[in-house]
């Protein structure tokens, strides 16, 4: 949070809760406690960065750690996230499985609503396509870290058609080797065709709505994702000057053709950030000069 503030960016940035020990809180009895501590330290700190709360997923959290997660993300008036129904075996692993499915088994607990956004949503059925469109959840579908994951295909497409909110997500390093979004709206309309055999759905506008519009509005920020009057002044402007981009017609060239280095600028909360592809809000050498330090620590010892 302190470094995406300091970048000059806008983020809603989660803080995760498991089950187990893990580096930032040692103790998993304290880990809703952790996330509210958070929360305080950020809430209405930045005009740009957002708490929010994390519960990973049903494999980490048990029904009764995702109630009170739940419970600090309504109470707090954050945004709810989860990982679920990523893979294909989630159901065996789920602890203390509350319905037959992952989405059912959150809809059980009373967590699916409006102010719940799913990541993934691989290995769902008609019967959690209805709980979605009922509840007014939201989800965020991430096609390239499913691609390299071997996970599956989420039926986007299906979901869009029940006016369930859809946003485009990149998934962690982890998983994904480029978190460029103009390759992942490629990927998300290829993806889909391929899965239903069809070249005429997710075309471009549809991908670019969520990948702005309604990703916004999946993480929480209905004043962002658009350029109109009253919403945040958040923009890029793309170098259309380039032979991929040559000529550009429509936006198509725009979902299938661009990539993160055709940004020339960058504008968050009316503040240019970037310039003619030179960040202005740090230091891009000294940087890279850090992340070389922490590397090579990490080569040597096994640890930053």
């Amino acid at each position: 949070a302190r470094a995406l503030n300091d970048a000059g960016m806008r983020a809603v940035v989660a803080h995760g809760i498991v089950d187990f020990p893990a580096p930032s809180v040692p103790d998993p009895t304290k880990n809703i406690e952790a996330v509210e501590i958070f929360i305080d330290n950020w809430q209405n700190r930045s005009a740009r960065i957002t708490p929010a709360v994390f519960a990973h997923a049903p494999y980490t959290c048990s029904p009764a750690t995702y109630k009170k997660a739940k419970d600090l993300a309504d109470r707090r008036n954050v945004r709810f996230f989860t990982h679920i129904a990523e893979s294909r075996n989630e159901q065996d692993m789920i602890i203390d499985p509350q319905a037959a499915t992952p989405i059912r088994h959150l809809s059980a607990l009373h967590i699916m609503d409006g102010n719940c956004t799913c990541i993934h949503g691989i290995w769902i059925d008609e019967d959690d396509l209805a709980i979605f469109a009922e509840s007014g959840a939201a989800l965020v579908t991430c096609p390239q870290s499913s691609m390299k994951l071997a996970s599956g295909i989420a039926p986007i497409q299906a979901m869009l058609d029940r006016a369930i909110t859809v946003g485009l997500g990149t998934d962690g390093c982890a998983s994904n080797n480029s978190l460029d979004m103009f390759r992942e709206m490629d990927m998300l309309a290829k993806i889909q065709r391929q899965a239903t055999g069809s070249a005429s759905i997710m075309q471009a506008e549809t991908v670019l709505q969520s990948a702005t519009r309604a990703g916004a509005a999946a993480i929480g920020l209905p004043e962002c994702g658009e350029i109109s009057v009253g919403k945040k002044a958040d923009m890029i402007i793309l170098d259309t000057d380039t032979p991929r981009l040559t000529p550009f017609y429509n936006l198509d060239r725009l979902v299938h053709a661009a990539s993160g280095s055709d940004v020339a600028t960058v504008i968050i909360d009316g503040q240019i950030v970037m310039h003619e592809r030179q960040i202005r809000s740090f230091d891009l050498e000294e940087v890279y000069h850090q992340v070389g330090r922490f590397s090579q620590r990490l080569g040597d010892t096994g640890s930053l």
